[in-house]
């Protein structure tokens, strides 16, 4: 909605169900060609979400004009159009299998042109469409980011819990319930069967609800896990504390006055990407196989936040920030 004000684009009705897809690959990006009837898009758009229940979607793609050259630009599509398809075939992944996100096809599809287009250094760039020159895009942008944190948060959770499991049966072996601390983290978290559940433990992995948490009972944490536990807790902090300046700094200056919305944004991106990598990364060093094969919830959110990730435009990012950096007349560091 806030886009198709913002560019005043078609407006939509209470009955319609819009979407937003500009995800692209270098491989076989998106082309939209002006014809007698306007422009029309052709090729495949991987990982649209809604595939199958929005009715309309926006939909960056290539363009070439006189003026810009070869540029980017926002259209908006309507799905029941005949030149539109669902690619056929399965998953290859749980990833996102609960948002019906599919690959789908343009064959010669009817598209009306939204806002401006932007000129781009190359195919591996982003959406550079009039509509991520806006500061709410940058601001959203460092908002995603806050998205892959949270998934983070639920990557790491299981290493917490076996840690906490494992304490909690040295204290009951060393006679230590009566521990006040002991009986306050019970009182929190119910019992020690019940810590496993609060942190995505359900019990339901394997067959007759066998649960890898089971196997952890007498095999404490070993001091290498406890390394990477120390590192995710340290990863995560940092994140937050990236995440929590970043707010302060947009709830200051929403209208991005100052001009620093888009570098704070890659900034954000960056760190917090290097963060969740990395508790995916640590984790399954500290606790092998056993999550994955077992907690069908641990393994969704590991392939969910994997996904995630991927819409980071990595290396082409950190050299946009890099020129931003460059070019910023207020550099911060120096």
């Amino acid at each position: 909605m806030a886009i198709l004000n913002d560019l005043d684009g078609p407006v939509p009705r209470r009955d319609q169900r819009w979407g937003v897809w500009d995800i692209d690959t270098p491989v076989s990006p998106l082309a939209a060609r002006w014809g007698p009837d306007g422009w029309t898009l052709h090729g495949a758009r991987p990982a649209c979400s809604g595939a199958r229940v929005l009715t309309h979607a926006l939909v960056a793609a290539e363009i070439t004009t006189a003026e810009a050259g070869e540029a980017r630009q926002l259209f908006a599509v309507r799905l029941d159009d005949r030149g539109i398809a669902v690619a056929a075939g399965g998953r290859a992944s749980r990833a996102m299998a609960g948002a019906d996100t599919a690959t789908v096809l343009f064959d010669g599809a009817r598209a009306v042109a939204v806002g401006g287009p932007a000129g781009t250094s190359g195919r591996s760039a982003t959406a550079a469409t009039a509509y991520s020159d806006r500061p709410v895009f940058w601001h959203a942008a460092a908002g995603a980011a806050a998205c892959w944190f949270g998934g983070a948060i639920g990557v790491a959770r299981p290493l917490f819990a076996a840690g906490r499991l494992d304490r909690a049966d040295h204290e009951g072996r060393s006679g230590y319930e009566g521990r006040s601390d002991h009986k306050d983290w019970t009182v929190r978290h119910g019992s020690v069967s019940g810590s496993a559940n609060r942190y995505g433990a359900t019990g339901r992995g394997g067959p007759g609800g066998h649960h890898w948490f089971a196997d952890r009972r007498g095999r404490p944490l070993d001091a290498r896990a406890l390394v990477h536990l120390g590192r995710v807790d340290a990863l995560l902090m940092a994140g937050r504390c990236v995440l929590e300046t970043a707010a302060r700094e947009i709830d200051a200056d929403p209208g991005d006055t100052g001009g620093s919305a888009r570098r704070r944004a890659l900034q954000v991106r960056a760190s917090v990407e290097t963060c969740a990598t990395e508790v995916i990364d640590l984790v399954g060093r500290a606790l092998g196989p056993g999550p994955l094969c077992s907690d069908r919830g641990y393994a969704r959110r590991v392939a969910d936040l994997g996904f995630h990730l991927r819409h980071s435009h990595v290396e082409h990012d950190l050299e946009t920030l890099a020129n931003a950096v460059l070019d910023d007349l207020d550099p911060f560091w120096w």
